[in-house]
C-alpha cells in the first residue's frame, strides 16, 4: 500500500507558528522531506535513475542551505523556483568550500 506523502504544495502554510522571529521550525519536518523528494527528483532526471553517496550527500546540503537562507516558508516551498535556487545554493556551497579550503592552507 502507497504511503501518501505530501508535497510542499499541500502543506498548510497558514498552520505554522509565524510569532518567532525565525519561521524555522520542528514541525517543518514534513515540508522538508517533500522538498529532498522534489530535489531528488529532479537531481535523477539529470544523472539518471540512481544517485550517488556523494550526490545524495549534495542533495542534503542543498536542501539544508535552501531552508537555512529561505526568508519565509513560502519562499522555501516555492517550487516555481526551486531549480534556480538549486543552483545558487551549490553557488554558495562551493564559495563556502574555497573559503574553508583557503583558511586551512
Amino acid at each position: 500500500m502507497a504511503v501518501h506523502r505530501p508535497l510542499p504544495t499541500e502543506v498548510n502554510l497558514n498552520s505554522h507558528n509565524s510569532s518567532t522571529s525565525r519561521w524555522q521550525s520542528n514541525s517543518d519536518f514534513h515540508l522538508r522531506k517533500g522538498m529532498i523528494y522534489i530535489i531528488k527528483k529532479l537531481m535523477k532526471s539529470k544523472s539518471g535513475n540512481q544517485l550517488s553517496k556523494t550526490k545524495l550527500i549534495l542533495l542534503k546540503h542543498i536542501e539544508l542551505n535552501l531552508y537555512t537562507t529561505s526568508s519565509s516558508m513560502e519562499e522555501y516551498a516555492d517550487i516555481s523556483t526551486l531549480k534556480l535556487r538549486m543552483v545558487e545554493a551549490v553557488k554558495r556551497l562551493i564559495q563556502v568550500s574555497k573559503e574553508h579550503i583557503e583558511t586551512s592552507a
